[in-house]
């Protein structure tokens, strides 16, 4: 339609996106096995995992290289929780522990921010 704007949202969940990463697994098997799950929902879950942002603070590194692996290197954004007790004083290191390839790791650093944010 001319004259038609389209807007576009992007959305960030805290904390590594709580449960829905680490189950998506779990998500994606009750999509295609009942009816009432899947309603609404055009496609699979981890789809639409893929369309969010997700914060690194999770604590683990385990977690955060599954967490990376599920939502994709593309999608995590480095998290502190600054200046709040449940967070980090040091988020670079949480991430160095993660031993990421170079790549992610300069990703989830700042270079998926910039670009989130339009900064490069």
């Amino acid at each position: 339609m001319e004259g038609v704007q389209h807007l576009t949202v992007d959305f960030l969940a805290a904390h590594g996106g709580g449960y829905l990463p680490t189950h998506i697994g779990r998500s994606d098997h009750a999509w295609t096995t009942r009816p009432d799950a899947a309603a609404g929902c055009a496609h699979q879950p981890s789809s639409y995992l893929r369309r969010l942002y997700l914060d690194s603070l999770v604590h683990d590194p385990y977690v955060l290289r599954e967490l990376i692996r599920a939502a994709g290197p593309d999608r995590v954004l480095l998290g502190s929780d600054f200046p709040f007790d449940m967070g980090t004083e040091d988020p670079v290191g949480a991430l160095r522990a993660a031993r990421l390839p170079d790549a992610d790791f300069h990703a989830v650093r700042g270079g998926n921010a910039a670009a989130l944010l339009r900064l490069t």
